[in-house]
């Protein structure tokens, strides 16, 4: 599948390009769209560089896998998607909040408690004289 955004309408109106690729990006993970295309036109190039940047951003580059400028044509751009378990594949996993760590293996098992000992830890004996 394949999300198509044409920002010939919105060139001039920087508020609005940013909502029309948040909502592509939003509409590619929801429907797990395997790429967006991105039409800015060919004019100055000036509208592809905000774009670029715009897709350059930490908080947007987590959400897709790669961009590609299209070779035939200067006026367009493709954003690749990979997606693994529901989840973008560039995307960090998930934290789960578990709260204070106090459930029954909080501490883990009795046999991998850490050692009293530090020179005990590697099974070596300690050295004298240093």
């Amino acid at each position: 599948m394949k999300i198509t955004v044409d920002l010939h309408d919105v060139y001039n109106r920087g508020w609005e390009i940013d909502r029309a690729l948040r909502e592509a990006i939003d509409e590619a993970e929801r429907t797990h769209a395997a790429m967006v295309e991105i039409i800015p036109g060919k004019g100055s190039g000036q509208l592809k560089k905000r774009v670029l940047r715009f897709l350059d951003q930490p908080e947007v580059r987590s959400r897709y896998h790669r961009v590609e400028k299209d070779s035939r044509n200067f006026g367009r751009l493709f954003i690749h998607f990979r997606w693994v378990r529901g989840l973008p594949r560039s995307a960090p996993p998930a934290r789960r909040a578990t709260g204070a760590e106090t459930g029954p293996l909080a501490a883990g098992p009795p046999d991998a408690q850490a050692p009293s000992s530090p020179s005990h830890s590697r099974g070596r004996t300690p050295r004298s004289g240093r």
